[in-house]
């Protein structure tokens, strides 16, 4: 079971030896709700920070 950090890391790519790493296991890995959760929270927070900012730019 996956934490956040180590998502986010795996999402990234960064760095890619962990990407590649967890990519060898990638039918047994699994993330909790709370993860799940916490991992679209932050999608969506970043989406609205680059919303906001695209938006002051015209």
């Amino acid at each position: 079971m996956l934490d956040t950090d180590i998502s986010s890391y795996v999402i990234r790519r960064r760095p890619a030896s962990v990407a590649e790493r967890f990519g060898h296991y990638a039918s047994e890995l699994c993330v909790s709700v709370v993860t799940a959760a916490e991992l679209h929270f932050g999608a969506e927070k970043a989406a609205r920070a680059w919303q906001s900012s695209t938006g002051r730019m015209r």
